[in-house]
């Protein structure tokens, strides 16, 4: 037995390996509807449109329009749903404490997912990262960390994990937070009886693929769109509209695979994490959290074309519908948390008079640059700063003076605010009046 396992640089190669070993054994390959049909080792028929599509035009679009999952391969995707309903909805609010059932509903899925062939090729590479071989408890240890582990965010975000945040989503003010589980997808885009309200809860807006229109339709091994979602609130009986302006998914993963390959990225050191799968060119992109930053924040990947572009029959034409003038897209933003962006210091009393004195300190958490413009700072006066043309790059810390005229804080307990150019709460931190002290920065 070797005393430790083989190194493993090739780090674009292990997406494809473990999207094969996947594919071979747990998952259901993405196909076009004139692509033939498998029954036994089932599929996903991807119809996204194509051609001239007037946006909102058809909310009723389903795009994975059939699935089949042989009784074989349903075991993980039926424990998987049972998790759906064991988070807090609201990101604002805290988690519920996980009651033991919930506890032994995740250790179930765990335990089912951990020796399955695409887990098995990611435990290989993340022992070759580590220069170590994992005992099968370090293993099951290392899946619950990264992914269940429910770790203290921000102050607007209060708690989460990997999990709730990218297969079951997230209430982010009227925004839909993560959801890249394509499963979880498609059965909130049915309506079928005992799951969440029954109700088909999604409503499709647009294919959002920007200068690779042409592209991405044809492509049915992810998906990348805008939508409403009709979001269950399980804790509160209820349901919340939401709304995803881009947001996206792989498609025909199982669960187990969307996790090893969730596993494998968080332990892929490039900056960038580029590979190709299936001809499909990928970037692949992983947030990571909690304490050290040892759980996973959010983890998607993003269409970048073909690489040999594949020939496939002519669209239908579209509907006849009123002619719109030709607009140029915009670029797609990178998928950025609205919590990235963080209140972490303020000088609430300064030395003298404090008009005009007054700063509040923000850091960028993320890997990308972050546009401020809009967003606004706000104490306990009921007025609010506004930040113009503010442009915080990667890991960057701004100190922002306040204009008393603008934004006030006071010097008794009170809070300090910020909000994003839609108003929702990006950061929130509370001081009391001991910490105040003339001239000093308090530090959240």
């Amino acid at each position: 037995c070797p005393a430790a396992p083989a190194a493993n640089t090739n780090y674009a190669k292990i997406y494809q390996d473990i999207w094969d070993a996947d594919q071979a054994l747990n998952g259901v390959p993405g196909i076009i509807p004139s692509d033939p049909r498998d029954e036994k080792r089932g599929y996903v028929v991807v119809d996204e449109p194509r051609g001239n599509f007037r946006e909102g035009s058809n909310p009723d679009k389903n795009i994975i329009t059939k699935v089949v999952i042989p009784e074989s391969k349903r075991a993980t995707y039926d424990l998987v749903k049972k998790l759906f309903d064991n988070y807090t909805l609201d990101q604002s609010k805290p988690e519920t404490p996980q009651t033991s059932e919930e506890k032994a509903e995740i250790a179930n899925f765990i335990n089912a997912i951990k020796d399955t062939a695409p887990m098995k090729v990611a435990r290989k590479f993340i022992e070759a990262q580590k220069g170590a071989f994992l005992t099968d408890a370090e293993w099951y240890d290392a899946i619950d960390t990264l992914w269940f582990d429910i770790y203290d965010f921000t102050n607007s975000t209060p708690q989460r994990s990997g999990f709730e945040h990218i297969f079951v989503g997230e209430k982010n003010g009227s925004r839909l937070g993560g959801y890249h589980f394509w499963y979880k997808y498609y059965l909130d885009d049915q309506a079928l009886d005992e799951y969440a309200n029954g109700q088909d809860n999604i409503e499709y807006v647009a294919p959002r693929y920007f200068d690779l229109a042409d592209e991405g339709p044809i492509n049915p091994n992810a998906a990348t769109l805008r939508y409403r979602y009709t979001a269950y609130d399980f804790e509160n009986n209820k349901s919340e509209k939401l709304y995803k302006n881009t947001g996206g998914f792989d498609i025909g993963e199982s669960p187990e695979g969307l996790i090893a390959l969730g596993m494998a990225c968080f332990y892929d050191p490039r900056k960038t994490k580029t590979t190709v799968i299936n001809n499909v060119k990928l970037e692949m992109v992983l947030f990571a959290a909690g304490p050290e930053n040892r759980s996973i924040n959010s983890f998607f990947s993003k269409f970048k074309g073909f690489d040999v572009i594949p020939v496939v029959g002519e669209p239908k034409p579209p509907v006849a519908e009123e002619p719109k003038p030709p607009v140029d897209e915009p670029e797609p933003e990178p998928e950025t948390s609205l919590d990235d962006v963080r209140i972490i210091a303020a000088l609430v009393n300064p030395d003298g008079a404090d008009a005009n004195k007054e700063t509040v300190s923000l850091i960028n958490t993320s890997n990308l640059t972050i546009n401020l413009k809009g967003w606004t700072i706000a104490g306990n006066n009921g007025n609010a700063f506004e930040l113009v043309d503010a442009v915080l790059d990667a890991g960057e810390i701004r100190t922002f003076r306040l204009p008393a005229k603008d934004a006030q804080l006071t010097n008794k307990s009170a809070k300090i605010t910020l909000r994003d150019a839609s108003n929702n709460i990006a950061s929130k931190v509370d001081y009391d009046k001991r910490d105040i002290k003339s001239g000093y920065t308090i530090v959240f």
